[in-house]
């Protein structure tokens, strides 16, 4: 009868895969196509993204979040490169619905600058972009985390000058007080059924 309890309370833990790790180097190019972006399933923990762009060079990237999670962080991990400023955007949904000519901050859900130098704001290596691109002037705007199932994300550089990047998705578990209260219950399930089947 132990042994039940033991595999309910296993089944009710979220299983948890392995965080992506793209690298364009070695996965290949970004998707340029804005209606059918690079789609990559973010788990738990850092999932990293690791590209480079160069002015008309357009990039997009889907973030699927499976049920359960939720985009907690963007992490601007590094750049390289000899110009000082590139460009993110994102919109919520599975393709991006805008082209670079005819967007606005208005169609976009969040955006930012980001690089080394004083144009790109907060957005330098170490940083957290999400609430910088919630926040932006003029775009819908949004508040992290994100709960959302799909992103889509627009990176580019305007300028013919090579530009790398390499950023994490830090995707968190969404918090379930009744998850919590159910293992609670379980753990006390055990320790009655301990008590009532004896040492």
């Amino acid at each position: 009868m132990l042994r039940s309890w033991a595999v309910g309370l296993v089944l009710l833990l979220p299983s948890v895969a392995g965080a992506f790790s793209y690298s364009e180097g070695a996965n290949g190019d970004l998707s340029g196509d804005r209606l059918n972006p690079t789609a990559l399933v973010a788990s738990v923990g850092a999932n990293t993204l690791s590209g480079s762009t160069i002015g008309g060079d357009l990039e997009y990237v889907r973030i699927s979040l499976p049920a359960g999670l939720q985009l907690g962080s963007l992490i601007l991990d590094s750049v390289a490169s000899t110009d000082d400023v590139a460009f993110i955007a994102m919109q919520a949904g599975t393709i991006f619905t805008v082209t670079p000519s005819t967007a606005t901050e208005s169609a976009l859900l969040g955006y930012a600058h980001f690089g080394t130098g004083p144009t790109a704001g907060g957005a330098t290596p170490g940083n957290d972009m999400l609430d910088d691109m919630c926040g932006a002037a003029g775009a819908i705007g949004c508040t992290p985390p994100l709960m959302g199932s799909d992103y889509t994300f627009w990176i580019q550089q305007n300028f013919p000058i090579p530009f790398a990047y390499s950023f994490s998705f830090v995707a968190t578990p969404v918090p379930e007080p009744g998850t919590c209260a159910l293992l609670g219950l379980g753990v006390l399930g055990l320790g009655a059924m301990r008590r009532i089947s004896g040492p």
